[in-house]
This record gives structure tokens, C-alpha cells and sequence, in this order.
């Protein structure tokens, strides 16, 4: 129970309405960033990016709207004004896949699909050293956070310490871990997965290389050593702590 004078209902209430304001509030609770135009982003050194408040996304532009029949496959997505996007137009952009596709073809909506890169693109990612061109939308977005080669958006340190770009990029880490715990293996999906955090294991915030960041569910994040065990028992650590266990462990 939260406070001693409530009891039963009272008190599940007030844990429920705690927990509520807690989920919206955390930077493990990402909200992506969906068909933005051209007016919503900005470029830095030709990659995209879309500036709000205190939160960094970086954003891949691709075709909502696309002759599938006619081409015989699905748009490609582009993370750079490559030769290639910059001889269309009608793009919009999107901080994560699956994205939605309209077939122009038969005038209907083909449901969510993850794209594929741009070859130009790949030629892109190749020729800054950033490891093989094969990659699915999270591993670009965390190869652009590590700051591998020259071309990326300048990433602030916002109000918490982390960098502006934390929801993105810790989002795009745990789904390159298929929201699986590295601990115990549990796997935390949908809205579960705000109980998937990520733990910068030299505890320097703005270090978002992936071989610094950890996926751990709330529980073996709290155990890494003295000084977590002591912030995940009091506050809403702890409350955050206490549900997942009631939900996972009992």
C-alpha cells in the first residue's frame, strides 16, 4: 500500500492514477513521430531530424503513397539527401518502422511494412564507416546516435541529463534486443515495454554507443549494483519496481 490511512480500493486507485502519470512522463515511454512533412523537419549535415520541446527524433523518409503493382515492391526508405531523394518529391517522414502504405495501384491501404534502405543510401552508410549496409531501421538510428562518422545531428543534453535523443534511441535499443531483458530474458511487449529500460553501463548519459547500453527490464536494472539498488527503492522508482513485480514476478 502507498499511504497507511488507505486501504483496499483506495489505495489500488491511487497506485493505478500514480502509475498512469509516471508511465506518461517517463523517457521510456516513447511516442514516435509519424507522416511529418516537410515543415516538421529540419537537416544537419543532409540527415533528417525532428526537433520538439526537449525530445530528438532522427527521421526516414519514405513514400506513404506508391504504385506497388507498378513497381513490384514496397518504397524504399531514405535516412539522407541522397541522389535519389532528391529527384522526387512527396515524402513524408516517420521516426521508426512499420510504417503505413497506401497502393496507388488499387487505391487502398496495404497495412504496416517495414521498408527496406535505399541503395544510394546504403552507399551512404558505406562510405562513412558504418559497418555493413544491411540494416534494419533501429541499427541506423543507433549507428547515427554512436556518432560513427561526421554526418550526424547534433545531439544536446536536455533538463534530465540525457541527450535529447534518449526516447529514440532507447526505444530503437531494446527493439534491437526484440524487447528481451539481457538479464532474465523476459520479454516485455507493447506497453509492457515501458518496464524495458536502458542501462548506460560506464553511467555517462550521453553515451549512447550500443556496446554502452544495456537492455534490462526495471528488476535487473535495479540490481546492477549499491547505487541503483538504493534509487530503485524509494520514489517512483520503487512504485515503478513493485508493480512490474506484481505483474511479472507473483
Amino acid at each position: 500500500m502507498i499511504y497507511d490511512f488507505l486501504k483496499g480500493k483506495s489505495s489500488e486507485w491511487l497506485e493505478s492514477k500514480l502509475l498512469r502519470k509516471l508511465k506518461t512522463e517517463s523517457h521510456f515511454n516513447y511516442a514516435p513521430v509519424f507522416n511529418a512533412t516537410w515543415n516538421k523537419i529540419k537537416v544537419s549535415n543532409s540527415f533528417y531530424y525532428h526537433e520538439e520541446d526537449e525530445c530528438i527524433n532522427y527521421m526516414f523518409a519514405y513514400k506513404n503513397k506508391y504504385a506497388t503493382e507498378h513497381w513490384g515492391h514496397l518504397p524504399r526508405f531514405h535516412i539522407a539527401e541522397c541522389e535519389v531523394r532528391q529527384q522526387y518529391s512527396n515524402y513524408v517522414f516517420a521516426s521508426q518502422m512499420p510504417v503505413g502504405i497506401y497502393c496507388t495501384d488499387k487505391r487502398v491501404n496495404i497495412g504496416q511494412h517495414k521498408l527496406e534502405l535505399c541503395s544510394k543510401c546504403n552507399k551512404e552508410i558505406t562510405l562513412f564507416s558504418f559497418g555493413s549496409p544491411d540494416k534494419e531501421w533501429f541499427d541506423v538510428i543507433l549507428d547515427i546516435a554512436s556518432k560513427k562518422h561526421k554526418k550526424y545531428v547534433p545531439s544536446e543534453i536536455s533538463r534530465t541529463g540525457y541527450t535529447k535523443d534518449w526516447g529514440q534511441v532507447s526505444y530503437a535499443r531494446r527493439a534491437q534486443e526484440d524487447f528481451t531483458c539481457e538479464g532474465c530474458k523476459i520479454q516485455l511487449l507493447h506497453d509492457d515495454a515501458y518496464y524495458l529500460e536502458v542501462h548506460h553501463k560506464n553511467r555517462k548519459k550521453e553515451d549512447n554507443r550500443k556496446k554502452n547500453l544495456k537492455v534490462l527490464c526495471i528488476e535487473c536494472h535495479s540490481e546492477v549494483d549499491d547505487l541503483h539498488r538504493k534509487n530503485y527503492s524509494q520514489g517512483d522508482n520503487a512504485l515503478k519496481l513493485s508493480s512490474f513485480k506484481n505483474r511479472f514476478r507473483n
